[in-house]
């Protein structure tokens, strides 16, 4: 289960910003995570629940966003929505494709209290 380690970066990046930004209490963080790779959104909520104890973000909201997956084909130049187990193009079956999204985990903001109200970072 890899989504006990990207929670585990997750808050680790979330304690940085919490500490470069002088904010308190996390409220809500906003992630995109790419169909590609293949989190749980159910396990990730869990392994962010127990990771974040103890920490700013230990009541913040876990907002997951799923990116779905998007490819050219290589060779024809064919755009599609691969299978995470084959990237062969539909049209000319060869797998040589580029991924253009639905591969990424992005933080995308986090929303906290701060002394003189809430920040958005």
């Amino acid at each position: 289960m890899h989504e006990f380690s990207v929670a585990e970066s997750l808050v680790e990046q979330i304690g940085e910003i919490v500490a470069e930004n002088g904010l308190a209490e996390v409220d809500r963080v906003e992630l995109e995570v790419g169909e590609l790779r293949q989190v749980v959104p159910e396990i990730l909520q869990l392994a962010f629940r127990e990771t974040a104890r103890d920490t700013p973000a230990e009541a913040a909201e876990l907002v997951l966003k799923e990116v779905e997956a998007r490819a050219e084909c290589r060779r024809c130049r064919r755009t599609f929505r691969p299978d995470p187990w084959d990237y062969s193009c539909p049209a000319c079956d060869v797998a040589d494709a580029k991924v253009l999204a639905g591969d990424g985990l992005v933080l995308k903001s986090v929303v906290a209290s701060e002394s003189s109200g809430v920040a958005v970072v």
